[in-house]
């Protein structure tokens, strides 16, 4: 009667299928729901993907424009592009300019003017045609291209050539800049 009565229980009748079909009852249950929760898990993540690409994009067209902004206004270099600037040499001499950074090594710099002293006779130094410090003499704005060996209006000057450069105030705050104003004004 023992025998009778654990095989007839239902609660002793589960324990007494075989493992090889209670195993696959519970796979054959689980993947439905195996499926269904792979689908949402695999939307899930493309809308993660989806995000992660979207500020990827962003953070590309922010670090996109911050470098043409940089490059734009003077590479970082405290350059302002829509200004001259006075370029100090290690050989002493003094030009003035548009100045852009070409490279690491390199600075280009275009529409240059240098400054000439002049005695009250009117004749350069020769042995410094940029001094200024004379006495009783009078300096003047030249526009580099005017020389006797008709040099282009771009020089390429190496890095370890330059002392430093300073960015010129507008037309009203400086006298150089008034200079070549005057002097652009004549040529037209």
């Amino acid at each position: 009667m023992d025998q009778f009565n654990r095989t007839n229980r239902p609660d002793m009748q589960r324990a007494q299928r075989p493992v090889d079909q209670r195993a696959s009852t519970a796979q054959s249950a689980a993947r439905p729901q195996t499926a269904g929760a792979q689908h949402v898990k695999q939307k899930r993540l493309s809308g993660k993907w989806k995000k992660i690409a979207l500020i990827a994009g962003v953070v590309l067209l922010v670090v996109a424009l911050g470098y043409g902004a940089w490059r734009t206004f003077g590479g970082g270099t405290g350059i302002v592009s829509n200004r001259y600037q006075a370029v100090f040499l290690t050989n002493g001499q003094v030009y003035f300019g548009k100045l852009t950074r070409m490279n690491a090594e390199y600075y280009q710099l275009t529409d240059i003017y240098y400054m000439q002293a002049t005695s009250s006779t009117g004749s350069t130094d020769p042995k410094n045609p940029q001094e200024t410090s004379q006495a009783g003499g009078n300096v003047q704005i030249i526009k580099l291209g005017d020389e006797i060996h008709g040099p282009e209006d771009k020089m390429i000057i190496g890095k370890d050539q330059v002392l430093f450069y300073e960015n010129l105030k507008t037309k009203d705050g400086s006298k150089v800049v008034s200079a070549i104003a005057d002097y652009q004004a004549k040529k037209k």
